[in-house]
């Protein structure tokens, strides 16, 4: 039930987002839709976080609902705005993620295994011809350009 009651939340405040944006006009000012929308976006994760569960599937939801329903109610040069300032935030977050990753691999010592790593690079090139050509062949049924 919970998983249910996290992302009705997101949902929720995706649509009041795009309905706040179409109704009362807010395009007249892009600064205060900026942060109208930094506000929507964000209040998912701090409302789920302070009933003390995880935010992540609330902003999933709400961020699926807000690209599709809020974003087009936005004025164009708050459209550009906040595509631009979340992609940056969103490479920011990614990198120091994988700077962090990249630190703590020289934290714990390591022990090479070759066996290991060429099982798991035949087992990975076996998975994935198990998965692409059956599909590939469905695919091709619906296609006109065959791949």
């Amino acid at each position: 039930k919970q998983w249910y009651q996290r992302r009705v939340r997101g949902v929720f405040f995706a649509l009041a987002l795009a309905m706040i944006l179409k109704y009362v006009h807010l395009n007249r000012v892009p600064s205060l839709e900026f942060c109208t929308v930094g506000l929507f976006a964000y209040g998912p994760y701090f409302l789920a976080e302070g009933l003390d569960y995880s935010g992540i599937m609330s902003i999933l939801a709400s961020g699926i609902v807000m690209s599709h329903y809020a974003h087009f109610n936005l004025s164009p040069v708050s459209q550009i705005t906040v595509q631009q300032t979340f992609r940056t935030f969103a490479f920011m977050a990614e990198s120091c993620v994988f700077a962090y990753l990249g630190m703590a691999i020289f934290s714990f010592s390591h022990s090479f295994k070759p066996a290991f790593v060429i099982w798991t690079l035949i087992l990975c090139l076996v998975g994935r011809a198990i998965n692409i050509f059956p599909i590939s062949v469905v695919v091709n049924k619906f296609r006109e350009h065959k791949i």
